[in-house]
């Protein structure tokens, strides 16, 4: 069985009922230690002189405690996935011009003041680390593996709806490949929030955080396409990006390794003060969705604008156009050229609004389709309950104004394009295309 001792210099653990003891390491400081509770899975701590620790989900040492052990052998031996332990969906905080910075940030949310540094793992999952305040237990369902050896070959792991649909996907990195972690005053240039973290690969155990979240917008807006005029101290929103939060309900996780699959059930549960039903979630969940996919159009249509006009703009930089040398053909060119793209502008602006280079610059400058679409999530997800009537109708609203630009954008691309594009292959330059 699994035992907890503390002692003057910290905690003690056996998983054979007392014959054999180990101190517990991790981050845990060497203090005395004078009670101890278990409470959900999760091991209480009370210190003297360093506050309350708590060590979560100590599922997998259950299950290590119940393996017999061979001699000269560990208990797990070979590689493992562990059991989920069904995890409580919960609206910690929120909050409203959340902009994190380099350095040090001093709002952990609305209203709750605290100073931490973005820090990133070596796997490349993001977190903050916190100075002054207390740390909440990780906002997701905790996933335990052991590995009996470091891989060299990727593996992966599958988080499955109770129908065996997947939801998301994560794969490892070969251990040569993870990056440095970066000290807390060091500044990453590296656009990688939609970046999906890498699952640990260390011999042991291993844990990985699924944050409940389906995946966001299938297209994503192309970086290399924007035009910032100078990189912003701020980096906007800290909040976890992704889709909607999964409903509560039934959930696998499954993780391929060696050509081996191995596969647990889980629960998301609800958090139990509220009196939120099923419909109420699926309702939730099915309008995050809806938004999910329209900020996705937008962001294609986004990107198919910046492309064309990247092109436009090469196109008119050239000292000569066509070959032929024709001076009534590349004043045409020119012409038709400048013409679309001045139509291509403005309808980027009214996608999104493209003077916003700095979080605060949505104070300066009106919201448009993208930035409007995007801020309905707020509404939807503020509370674990059915959005109200209103969220909805600014959904339909805003949805027929996107239908219109982009039927706007389709005429303006089969005419205007077309027409660009005719005059260009006529004087054998290549076509332009989004």
């Amino acid at each position: 069985g699994l035992l907890f001792v503390g002692s003057e210099t910290g905690i003690f653990i056996s998983t054979n009922d007392g014959k054999n003891w180990q101190k517990l390491h991790g981050n845990f400081p060497i203090v005395p230690v004078y009670d101890m509770k278990i409470k959900r899975d999760d091991l209480v701590v009370g210190t003297h002189g360093r506050s309350f620790w708590i060590l979560d989900d100590i599922t997998p040492l259950r299950h290590f405690s119940s393996i017999p052990s061979k001699k000269g052998k560990d208990n797990v031996g070979t590689s493992k996935l562990f059991p989920p332990k069904d995890t409580y969906r919960f609206t910690l905080n929120w909050s409203v011009n959340f902009f994190l910075g380099e350095g040090k940030n001093y709002s952990a949310a609305f209203g709750f003041p605290g100073t931490f540094y973005e820090a990133k793992t070596p796997e490349g999952e993001k977190y903050f680390r916190n100075l002054d305040i207390g740390e909440n237990p990780p906002q997701g369902v905790i996933v335990n593996y052991y590995l009996e050896s470091e891989k060299q070959n990727p593996f992966e792991l599958l988080i499955l709806d109770e129908a065996g649909n997947q939801i998301e996907r994560f794969e490892s990195k070969k251990p040569d490949n993870l990056e440095k972690v970066k000290s807390p005053d060091e500044s990453d240039d590296k656009d990688d929030e939609d970046k999906k973290p890498d699952l640990p690969n260390k011999q042991g155990f291993n844990r990985f955080v699924w944050n409940m979240r389906y995946p966001g917008p299938e297209i994503k807006i192309d970086k290399s396409l924007e035009r910032k005029g100078y990189k912003p101290l701020g980096r906007g929103e800290g909040g976890p990006g992704g889709g909607p939060v999964a409903p509560p309900g039934n959930y696998q996780v499954c993780l391929k390794l060696d050509g081996k699959e191995f596969k647990h059930i889980f629960k998301i549960l609800k958090d139990p003060r509220l009196d939120t039903t099923s419909d109420d979630f699926v309702a939730q969940f099915e309008l995050w969705n809806k938004i999910t996919n329209r900020v996705s159009e937008l962001n294609g249509a986004i990107n198919s604008i910046r492309r064309i006009m990247c092109q436009i703009e090469e196109l008119l930089s050239r000292n000569t156009l066509t070959k032929s040398g024709s001076q009534q053909s590349e004043k045409e060119i020119r012409k038709n050229a400048e013409k679309l793209l001045g139509k291509l502008k403005i309808l980027e602006n009214e996608f999104t609004q493209t003077k916003n280079e700095t979080p605060s610059d949505r104070l300066r400058h009106p919201a448009m389709l993208k930035e409007r679409m995007e801020a309905l999530v707020s509404n939807v997800s503020v509370a674990d309950s059915v959005p109200p009537q209103q969220v909805y109708d600014v959904f339909e609203y805003l949805s027929k104004q996107i239908d219109q630009k982009l039927k706007q954008m389709n005429l303006v691309f089969e005419k205007d394009l077309s027409n660009l594009n005719q005059l260009i292959e006529n004087n054998r330059i290549p076509k332009l295309h989004g």
